[in-house]
């Protein structure tokens, strides 16, 4: 079997949300794909380590000795982080917040564990084990519904760096034996196999990924140190960083609209590194000896999630119960920017002149009276205070154009009077909810709508307790 460093690839353009937002300026807002931060596992310890690619500093996100190798992966809508462990009893699949709280433990005892991929778009996790034959298998995100997509039974081989391409249909991996392969075959069965890259045996094939904007894909070389691109079909191949930029390259990823910039782990220098394609400039992002940290292993590119028109919300508001309260607080799906770049009829409607938001517009609903209440607000959480009863709750992300500040802060103003005023006066909850609607109302009054996402939203359900 190959060794660890060949033996998982990295998902997708990995989409990453740093921050919750207030108002979304599209002039602010990160470009789409741009990187803002990524993670390093050490080897043979299981340490996982965050930093930023602005500025960059190891923060240490987990710290175990219970795994001899660890491979990284990202959800990009749910922001979460998916390890893919190996242990004394075979393969384990976990996940964790960018933070690494949160852990859960999705599958273990896997055998002979190889490469994993997250499908954001459909929800699903890839990965690949065994020694004869080799599988690819994939479950959901909470390991139900596995079932095996690809059999290789050559022998010798492994099947590794796992690369998914939801919007194209394709799942890419290395076979990875005498002579290293390239292959892509269909997602939904593993039908239709097609060998693109012929890497052969004196140029191994470290780690690949995919630039589907550009429709390329990336891989580098073990054996010439370089890192080299083809078009998805394996045609027109061309280096791209030569050996004196690159020693070693492993765990690729690609940020197509800034350069593109790739990124990879020098497994020579042991250094994460970038070089950015259209000017050349190459930058050490963090070095382990300098660092002081333990020698790398996995890698993953955490990059921004960005709204468009044609994102799809399936992610129910997260509800959390403020303990000892009546209070409950939802976290809704977060977003770097907004980018309408790819809708006419919305680029057509906005004017250079106005600053371009959207706005969460949630909808809390008692399951026994039906009343409702309405949340509009800037931010990905927002607190409210319930009385007793059984709740659905779900929003839809609205796109605008804001209005004057000076209007926008004309009902504030006079809202919080309204509110103010009903509390000091003991008025009814009812009374103040119906300042808060309107409020709501006055408050999409501001942002001259231009439509909602297209999402069917999600509902979760929940109780405040007596």
């Amino acid at each position: 079997m190959k060794t660890w460093t060949k033996i998982c690839s990295l998902v997708i353009r990995p989409l990453f949300n740093c921050a919750l937002l207030h108002f979304a300026f599209l002039s602010g807002a990160p470009a789409v794909g741009q990187a803002q931060e990524f993670f390093v596992s050490a080897i043979s310890s299981g340490e996982i380590f965050r930093s930023p690619i602005e500025n960059p500093s190891a923060t240490m996100v987990r710290n175990t000795f219970n795994t001899t190798a660890t491979a990284l992966t990202v959800h990009s809508v749910r922001r979460q982080l998916f390890v893919f462990d190996i242990e004394p009893g075979g393969g384990a699949i976990r996940t964790y917040e960018f933070d690494g709280t949160g852990e859960t433990l999705i599958l273990s005892g896997i055998i002979a564990p190889l490469g994993i991929a997250i499908d954001s778009v459909n929800d699903k996790i890839y990965f690949s084990s065994g020694t004869g034959p080799v599988i690819i298998e994939r479950c959901n995100l909470d390991g139900s519904a596995r079932e095996t997509v690809v059999i290789d039974s050559t022998p010798s081989v492994d099947l590794i760096n796992l690369q998914v391409d939801p919007a194209g249909g394709k799942i890419y991996w290395v076979q990875a034996g005498t002579n290293d392969f390239i292959v892509r075959a269909d997602l939904a069965d593993g039908g239709n196999q097609q060998t693109i890259v012929n890497v052969g045996n004196s140029d191994i094939t470290t780690a690949i990924a995919l630039d589907t904007t550009n429709s390329k894909i990336y891989y580098g070389s073990d054996s010439t140190d370089e890192i080299k691109r083809a078009n998805l079909d394996g045609s027109n191949q061309e280096t791209v960083v030569s050996a004196s930029v690159s020693a070693n390259p492993t765990y690729l990823e690609v940020d197509p609209s800034n350069g593109p910039t790739i990124y990879w782990v020098d497994n020579f220098l042991d250094e994460v590194r970038s070089h950015r394609l259209s000017d050349g400039v190459t930058t050490t992002l963090l070095s382990a000896s300098l660092s002081g940290l333990p020698t790398f292993e996995g890698f993953v590119v955490a990059f921004p999630s960005v709204l468009t028109p044609i994102t799809t919300i399936d992610i129910p508001p997260a509800v959390n119960l403020i303990s000892g309260t009546r209070k409950v607080e939802l976290t809704f799906q977060a977003f770097d920017g907004i980018d309408l770049t790819e809708s006419v009829i919305f680029a057509k409607a906005i004017s250079p002149a106005t600053t371009d938001i959207f706005r969460y517009d949630a909808t809390i609903r008692n399951s026994v009276n039906n009343r409702v209440k309405r949340i509009v607000t800037a931010n990905a959480k927002a607190t409210v205070q319930l009385p007793p009863g059984n709740y659905t709750a779900s929003y839809v992300v609205r796109f605008g154009e804001r209005r004057s500040n000076k209007s926008k802060k004309t009902i504030i103003d006079k809202a919080k009077a309204k509110i103010a005023d009903l509390k000091a006066r003991k008025k009814t909850t009812s009374n103040l909810n119906k300042i808060e609607a309107e409020t709501a109302k006055k408050l999409l009054a501001v942002l001259k709508p231009l439509g909602a996402t297209n999402q069917s939203p999600s509902t979760e359900v929940f109780t405040i307790p007596n």
